[in-house]
């Protein structure tokens, strides 16, 4: 994957979950252009997380250097969407 440059900011979107499978797919807007990515929500041992696609992996990754919480941060909004609680979108992930 090349290498991912952010200039602005990134907002969540949108989110779809299938309750089936517990596949989540993210749409953000990255300095103004769309980024489809998708992952799965898991729960082990009471522990919630997301298991990523390799592209969700690298986008988390190059956004950790300017805000090291990100994957805590779209963990916990993946899981109280999927929960059912009031998550109200877009959402500002990062702004620079």
């Amino acid at each position: 994957m090349a290498t991912l440059f952010i200039s602005h900011s990134v907002v969540l979107q949108s989110i779809a979950y299938s309750t089936d499978t517990h596949e989540i797919c993210y749409v953000f807007l990255v300095d103004g252009i769309e980024k489809r990515l998708t992952g799965e929500l898991h729960e082990a041992l009471g522990i919630k997380g997301i298991k990523c696609s390799d592209e969700l992996e690298q986008f988390l990754l190059a956004l950790m250097p300017m805000d090291r919480n990100v994957s805590k941060k779209l963990s916990s909004i993946s899981w109280a969407y999927a929960e059912g609680e009031g998550v109200e979108l877009p959402i500002p992930l990062l702004g620079l």
